[in-house]
């Protein structure tokens, strides 16, 4: 067998790849030289191969890859929509003996059964593979023991006779005497000293390999240095050098003479290695300029590059690479250009492809474009579901998360809900294992756990989250958002140790900053704002939600920032803004979770501005339950609050979150204060416990002053203290809700035709409606009505401050 010279030629394992053998396995951890073998027997093979890189890729990506390369593929078809088993039909179809090598093969159970079916099924192709993992080939060997070859890294290690050869090959001269054996690290280092060897590509892999791995042993780097710029490194590795972060790379592009330090944090490239770069690859012929562009996109993906990795696959017209990139990183493009780059993409080609329909919904919602979001959305949903069912498992997960997404951003919670509890069955059947391998499929967990929180399902929600805690490693964009999303459910929910520690951990860790305020991040944001509301900084409370202004466009971000800013309005006493914002915000369309929420929160308002809640705003229990105890209270019913409040959450009932007890709690010791029972001091105890153990102070906003400052005695390190604004509880005119909808209206429409505009009625509706406003009010005029509602504090006044 003939070698090309630029090779080192390894005789005794080409012959064994040369071997009849149809399925030859080689199993070895990184640096054993996996890849540059395989590229060499391709080069010097006289049969047909089809080589492919396996990795990160999907299985119908990969057949179809391989069908290119084979010529099976109809001219101008880029594969997309198809099924795997469309591309592995096609290549079963082979008319000549071909070698299919797949370097780095899939973590799939079906690419193993996929490889067995072609061996069965035609006479004319065997395959090579390789991995890292050599436990991925124990189902192929254990399905047909006899046709299989396995090479280990025994079998890949260099005899002393290779070593010296290449040894002999290197400058300057070998040491001597040539050792018995030599390691694969040192065997890479003394690669990259040499200045004759030409196998870029497999040195490159390993510097990669030893730059992610931190591991840096003497002489490194002054091997590599010796280098310099020349066409040993090739555009790519130079590329992706240009783009670099972190500090150990660019210390090496400084030795290799692309650029220098500028600052202690600041590199700067020559301009003309760039130019160079780009003239070079002008040169290059299609086939090879697609493979570096591909290289420069994955490389930019792995590395927190998404925007970069989508110009480069959009170049290259890699529809699937691009779809990746988009499914793995959306939070990271929603600021780009993504959008406008991908509504180039013809139309038909973006629907076979929902997630890039999807971007371009997040992009205009992001931008505040609800009306152009919405299409978007629904032409990814529908995409999804024609294919969600015929797929594998794995790649069930991806498109169950993208229409969850899609259904939830269009408000279509009860479709979102579905998706999110099939996916969730999938989960539990689905080897933990097999989604810490997947980052892509794993970073979706959240999205499941955010349906179910919008749907009231905080048990399912937290369990679902949890799982995303443990399959996403700290500090990937998954893990970050699974935190930021527990965190704020469990300080709404009173839980604010937990809250405190989970950001604690999520600022500790190195993140992207506008992580902290991205589209999934800003759960993390309502529970800072929480926790400074509880510490008693209002004013800071209010400053950190402010930073959500952005996203509020989408039906879950409005109700959200809401809810807590009302939280905020309530415990500085100012009821009116409360009750004007949330009936307006639960007109929207809000979910049921922050629909309950704020229903909570209107029914306070009223309460805490001493009238009872009007009809149709009872909130549900047990909260609901809370506030009927206090609305006894404020009827001079004590005896009642304390029937209520002893058959609900007095105890302490399961499920019930610690907020709510403490609400309950404190509602209790007011009741008992003003029935004059001799219970007051032991439940203030009680009370005082509860809130110091969980870190609340604003449930104190529903008792008077004097109550606040007997329970306020058993916390420890004191509490703040809460505006009181309790009048004597009075009977509100009972409007309907269209009738306070005018109400409303009246304080900015001055005439009937603008008060009939508004609420797209007809000048007659409006003139009827407004004489059973003003008959109830006891008014005649419209200065008169809304006099009437501020004294009675049904609508709000001028903002103060």
């Amino acid at each position: 067998m003939e070698v090309p010279q630029q090779f080192v030629s390894r005789p005794r394992l080409l012959q064994r790849l040369s071997a009849p053998t149809r399925l030859i396995c080689i199993g070895a951890p990184a640096g054993y030289g996996k890849s540059a073998l395989v590229r060499e027997y391709a080069r010097v093979a006289r049969e047909r191969c089809a080589s492919v890189s396996g990795r990160g890729r999907g299985r119908a990506e990969l057949w179809f890859d391989i069908a290119a390369r084979l010529d099976l593929v109809p001219p101008g078809d880029q594969g997309a929509g198809s099924q795997p088993d469309d591309w592995i039909d096609a290549v079963a179809q082979v008319d000549e003996p071909a070698t299919v090598i797949v370097d780095d093969v899939p973590d799939e159970p079906a690419f193993a059964h996929d490889v067995l079916r072609l061996l069965e099924s035609t006479s004319l192709l065997r395959f090579i593979l390789t991995s890292r993992h050599p436990e991925r080939f124990t189902a192929l060997a254990a399905a047909s023991p006899s046709a299989v070859e396995l090479i280990d890294a025994t079998d890949l290690a260099f005899t002393s006779a290779e070593a010296g050869r290449l040894l002999s090959r290197l400058r300057p001269a070998s040491p001597s005497p040539v050792p018995d054996s030599i390691s694969p690290l040192r065997w890479r280092i003394v690669l990259l000293a040499g200045e004759n060897f030409d196998d870029s590509r497999s040195a490159e892999r390993y510097l990669e390999f030893v730059l992610a791995t931190q591991d840096d042993p003497d002489g490194l780097l002054s091997a590599f240095a010796r280098l310099a710029f020349s066409p040993v490194l090739s555009d790519a590795f130079v590329q992706s050098t240009l783009g670099a972060e972190h500090p150990a790379r660019l210390s090496l592009a400084e030795e290799l003479a692309l650029g220098r330090w500028t600052g202690p944090d600041e590199f700067e490239f020559f301009p003309e290695i760039r130019a160079a770069l780009r003239n070079r690859r002008a040169e290059r012929g299609t086939d090879e300029t697609r493979a570096w562009v591909r290289r420069d996109a994955l490389w930019a993906l792995e590395n927190g590059h998404p925007w970069p990795a989508l110009q480069a696959a959009l170049e290259i017209d890699d529809l699937y690479l691009a779809s990746r990139v988009i499914r793995t990183s959306w939070e990271g493009l929603v600021d780009s250009p993504a959008a406008a780059a991908l509504q180039r993409v013809p139309v038909g080609d973006r629907s076979r492809f929902p997630a890039m329909n999807l971007m371009v919904g997040l992009h205009y919602l992001a931008a505040g474009n609800k009306d152009a979001a919405l299409p978007m959305f629904d032409l990814a949903a529908e995409s999804i579901r024609k294919n969600v069912g015929s797929v594998e498992p794995g790649e069930q997960l991806w498109l169950l998360g993208m229409l969850t997404a899609a259904l939830r951003l269009q408000g279509r919670l009860t479709g979102a809900v579905r998706a999110a509890a099939r996916a969730e069955g999938i989960v539990q059947t689905y080897p933990e294992r097999a989604l810490i391998a997947e980052p892509g499929t794993s970073r979706l967990i959240v999205h499941f756990a955010l349906t179910f929180v919008n749907a009231g399902q905080i048990d399912r929600a937290e369990a679902m989250l949890t799982l995303g805690l443990r399959c996403n490693g700290p500090g990937t964009a998954g893990w970050f958002h699974c935190v930021s999303v527990m965190a704020g459910v469990v300080a709404l929910a009173g839980r604010l140790r937990e809250a405190t520690e989970l950001l604690r951990v999520r600022s500790d860790t190195p993140h992207p900053a506008r992580w902290d305020h991205s589209y999934l991040g800003f759960f993390g944001v309502l529970a800072e704002s929480i926790l400074l509301l509880e510490r008693g900084d209002a004013a800071r409370a209010r400053t950190t939600l402010s930073v959500l202004q952005p996203h509020l466009a989408t039906v879950e971000h409005r109700p959200a920032a809401i809810a807590v800013e009302c939280m905020i309005d309530l415990a500085e006493g100012d009821h009116p803004r409360v009750r004007a914002v949330i009936d307006s915000a639960l007109l929207d369309g809000s979910a049921p979770y922050w629909r309950g929420v704020l229903a909570a929160e209107s029914r306070l308002a009223w309460l805490l501005a001493g009238v009872p809640s009007p009809a149709g705003s009872r909130s549900q229990p047990p909260v609901g339950q809370v506030l009927s105890a206090l609305e006894s209270v404020l009827r001079d019913d004590a005896g009642s609050a304390l029937v209520t409040l002893a058959d609900t959450t007095a105890g302490g009932v399961a499920g019930v979150s610690p907020r709510v007890r403490a609400m309950a709690a404190v509602v209790g010791v007011a009741a008992a204060d003003a029935a004059g029972a001799d219970l007051l001091e032991r439940l203030a105890a009680d009370a005082g416990a509860l809130l110091s153990h969980h870190g609340l102070s604003t449930p104190l906003a529903l008792a008077p002053d004097g109550v606040q400052a007997v329970i306020a005695r058993h916390i420890a390190g004191g509490a703040p203290s809460w505006p009181y604004r309790f009048p004597a509880l009075e009977e509100l005119p009972t409007l309907s809700r269209r009738e306070l909808e005018i109400l409303f209206a009246l304080t900015h429409c001055r005439t009937r035709e603008e008060l009939a505009d508004q609420l797209q009625v007809s000048i007659n509706t409006i003139k009827t409606q407004l004489r059973s406003v003003y008959r109830k009010l006891g008014v005649s005029s419209r200065e008169a009505a809304l006099a009437r509602a501020s004294e009675l504090r049904l609508i709000a006044g001028p903002r103060q401050g």
